[in-house]
């Protein structure tokens, strides 16, 4: 396969239905039972297209289709640390897509003033957090079958 192109981009009205489409393939194949943030339907993928905040939203394309989505929110809940969540399209698994994905939403993180992320991820999700752990993400586990993941860069002293 040649790829001509990969970006990573906020979400804006214009990609609405894309991102609909993405949703309505999630569904389908199932995956959101181990992802759950909002619901996968048109109208979550309009009101997260439209919305302005400090909350980041944000998809990976590769040649112009949507791959992967992403978010880091709480901000405008007023939180410091924001919940990062995000999904990888089943047919680009397996190919370093989450690693990307979360390396940039780390980088999203640090330039919007966090020095960590944090996020929740069910205990039997073993691929999420084989890549959460590759990435330097601690785990505490809940009282109900999750596991609360903190990522920190390390940071050397200048």
């Amino acid at each position: 396969m040649t790829i001509k192109s990969l970006e990573f981009k906020s979400l804006t009205p214009s990609m609405t239905d894309e991102l609909a489409e993405f949703f309505e393939q999630i569904v389908t194949s199932g995956d959101n039972h181990m992802f759950h943030p909002h619901p996968f339907d048109r109208q979550t993928a309009s009101a997260i297209s439209h919305r302005e905040g400090l909350d980041q939203y944000v998809v990976a394309l590769v040649d112009g289709d949507i791959v992967a989505y992403g978010m880091l929110r709480g901000w405008d809940d007023g939180y410091e640390v924001p919940s990062l969540g995000m999904i990888v399209h089943p047919a680009s698994r397996g190919i370093g897509m989450g690693v990307c994905l979360i390396t940039y939403l780390h980088t999203l993180a640090l330039i919007c003033g966090s020095e960590r992320t944090r996020l929740s991820v069910y205990a039997c999700n073993e691929s999420a957090i084989s890549l959460y752990k590759k990435v330097g993400y601690t785990f505490t586990p809940t009282e109900d079958g999750r596991l609360i993941g903190v990522w920190q860069p390390n940071r050397r002293s200048r």
